[in-house]
């Protein structure tokens, strides 16, 4: 036994050793090699890399502290307490532990810090600010070029680091802040009400023409307001332009991509400015509240609108056109620039100037919410020209000609009892129709029928003063008849 277990022993002192040996070894072969990495490592695209690196948001920075490193260090610790002679590279690298372990997370919250601010970023602001990202990455470069975890200058690195960071972090918050005062001009200018509607009077709605003039007359005072918030934007980029290249030109070439970002974010608010105004016309030309109201009139021989529904139909048509050509105040810049093109003589009487009208008024959105409000106007007066029509039953009121029905009348010579009928027709009209709405609500218009009403009432009470007037010369001829009887008869008995 005693044999068997010294043989056992002996052979886990040569498994021992073996493997001591073997770490020794492989430790004093690897540790040099994991000191000789550099303090960072680049990944492109998912991929570590060493290459010079170009400026994309996908590039980031980790900290190139290999994980072996870290397990022969607490290796090292166990192997002292173990009492094994361990290589002198080894220990000094395990009585560095504290050291590595504070250039990694100071490295780390480093990166960290540089990596939350370029998420912040968007694609127009790395362009711009691409040179000062090259700045930055040049201070980085001696950390994933030179600089080795043998290196001395490893805390100098950090610090040169970090305060570029902070000189770089403070940059991205200038251009944020105007970025922030920027949007909020073009917020101002994306939410303005391009219809606003005047408020009845004492119940009264205005008329059709007032309504429009109303809403003509408040576009004009909001689009002064909005050009304003407009031309103010160029000074803020040039605000830019002073931090990123220090000029204050408008037209600097390193601000070209970041002119034109800014350009295409004030066509989108344009357009969104341009939608959403005219959804909201047609919502409320087809929500039962009426903003105008109009009149139905007698124009013989037909009831139509008082103005005319293609009166009504061209100023619908227009404050349409009127609300799309907002856009043409606000000018183009000229290429490459924040600067307003001039007007251009076309030919001798002709100037253009170029805006954002052309492009923005041919917005298929833009196009389709037009032709759509323009649709449900025309239904909508489609359908109250056809409400009309119910007031044509008493088109003989004035269809007929009263002189010629009268002389008709005359010669018929008809007895009381059918000019009481007559009459009694004509009064039952005239007092029906006072008796029938005078006001009908449809959609966004209100049609007044108390003029057609009033036409009607006075045609069927001119009949009735026709007729009576017939009725009381007929009375009188019958009466003279009558005496001219009476007196042949009393002059006929005398003799």
């Amino acid at each position: 036994v005693k044999q068997i277990y010294l043989q056992v022993a002996k052979r886990m002192k040569e498994y021992e050793d073996q493997k001591y040996n073997q770490w020794r070894d492989g430790t004093e072969q690897i540790l040099p090699v994991l000191l000789k990495n550099t303090l960072l490592t680049v990944i492109t695209g998912g991929a570590a890399t060493h290459e010079p690196v170009t400026t994309k948001k996908s590039i980031h920075f980790i900290v190139n502290f290999s994980p072996m490193l870290q397990e022969i260090i607490i290796e090292t610790k166990y192997m002292e307490q173990l009492g094994f002679p361990v290589p002198e590279i080894a220990r000094y690298v395990a009585l560095q532990e504290d050291k590595y372990l504070r250039y990694t997370n100071r490295l780390k919250n480093m990166l960290d810090h540089y990596h939350k601010l370029m998420g912040t970023l968007n694609e127009a602001e790395t362009k711009l600010l691409d040179g000062h990202i090259q700045e930055l990455w040049r201070v980085f470069k001696s950390g994933h070029r030179r600089l080795s975890w043998n290196s001395l200058g490893i805390g100098d690195f950090i610090v040169r680091c970090t305060q570029a960071i902070r000189k770089f972090e403070s940059l991205v918050h200038q251009i944020h802040n105007n970025s922030e005062d920027i949007s909020n001009k073009l917020l101002l200018i994306e939410s303005t009400n391009l219809f606003k509607f005047p408020l009845s009077k004492n119940g009264e709605l205005p008329k059709a023409k007032e309504f429009f003039e109303y809403v003509k007359c408040e576009r004009v005072k909001d689009v002064a307001h909005m050009v304003r918030k407009y031309t103010a934007i160029p000074q803020l980029l040039m605000k830019v332009e002073g931090r990123i290249a220090n000029t204050n030109s408008g037209k600097s070439p390193k601000l070209t991509s970041y002119y034109a970002y800014w350009e295409n974010r004030i066509y989108q608010v344009l357009t969104q400015l341009i939608v959403k105004n005219l959804q909201t016309f047609n919502a409320a030309v087809l929500a039962n509240v009426p903003l105008f109201q109009t009149e139905a009139i007698l124009s013989v021989p037909e009831i139509i609108l008082q103005p005319n529904a293609s009166e009504i139909d061209k100023m619908t048509v227009q404050c349409i056109r009127d609300c799309v050509e907002v856009t043409k105040h606000f000018v183009r810049w000229m290429h490459g620039t924040c600067i307003e093109c001039p007007p251009q003589r076309v030919e001798e009487d002709e100037i253009i100037t170029f805006s954002f009208y052309n492009d923005v008024s041919q917005n298929p959105l833009i196009i389709e919410q037009a032709v759509l409000i323009t649709q449900n106007v025309h239904k909508l007066l489609a359908s109250l020209s056809k409400y009309l029509n119910q007031w044509k039953r008493y088109h003989l009121l004035w269809k007929l000609d009263k002189s010629i029905v009268m002389e008709k009348l005359a010669a018929e010579k008809p007895a009381c009892v059918n000019f009481d009928e007559e009459l009694q027709f004509y009064m039952k009209v005239a007092q029906e129709v006072t008796q029938q709405p005078l006001i009908k609500d449809e959609q966004f218009i209100r049609l007044q029928l108390a003029p057609l009403a009033y036409t009607v009432q006075e045609n069927a009470i001119g009949w009735v003063i026709s007729l009576g007037r017939l009725l009381n010369e007929s009375a009188r001829e019958e009466l003279f008849s009558l005496q001219e009887e009476i007196q042949v008869g009393v002059f006929s008995s005398c003799h």
